[in-house]
């Protein structure tokens, strides 16, 4: 195997009756040394294998696409794949409304997910991040969403996007007294 491999992306499609098990993919990562980029896109995942986490040090920059998987697939995803050298992160949170995700009020707690996956430990190094929020087919808008910044004060690039249209998401109410890292863009 030549360990010269600097990008990988990953993609991984639910097969009905299986759960995802990473556990394969942390060892192919562990003989990656040179890993410096990796895009990881996960669709219609809802059960995920236990695995024991585990840092992949090299990675300076993380794609996480999550397409209409449930918010604790999520979390614990995140939680198994650590990238503590990460500078830059996307963050693709892709959700459909369906049956086996839970919801409040007809919609996800996108705050509780995101802060969930950001404040992990690992990432407080990241100096851009780019936070996709693209609900779907959603009746109505989504809750109120607030990027945890008090996790993040090394960020200095943040893009919002919301590739379904920002006509779902509400970013209107922002609490006065919020404390944003020094950004030089947004």
């Amino acid at each position: 195997f030549n360990n010269n491999l600097k990008n990988l992306q990953i993609s991984y499609t639910y097969k009905a009756g299986l759960s995802l098990d990473l556990r394969q993919l942390l060892v192919f990562l562990a003989f990656c040394s040179s890993l410096e980029d990796v895009e990881i896109q996960l669709r219609n995942w809802d059960l995920i294998a236990p695995c024991k986490p585990a840092n992949i040090s090299t990675v300076e920059r993380i794609t996480f696409g999550f397409h209409n998987c449930g918010p604790n697939f999520i979390r614990a995803v995140c939680d198994t794949l650590q990238f503590p050298q990460a500078k830059t992160m996307v963050l693709g949170l892709h959700f459909l409304q369906a049956s086996h995700i839970r919801f409040s009020r007809n919609h996800i707690d996108y705050d509780a997910v995101m802060s969930n996956v950001l404040s992990r430990r690992c990432y407080t190094g990241l100096k851009s991040l780019h936070l996709d929020l693209s609900p779907t087919k959603m009746k109505r808008r989504a809750a109120t969403y607030q990027p945890p910044f008090l996790e993040l004060s090394n960020l200095e690039d943040l893009l919002l996007s919301a590739s379904a249209g920002w006509h779902l998401l509400d970013l209107r109410e922002f609490p006065s007294d919020a404390r944003i890292p020094a950004l030089r863009s947004l």
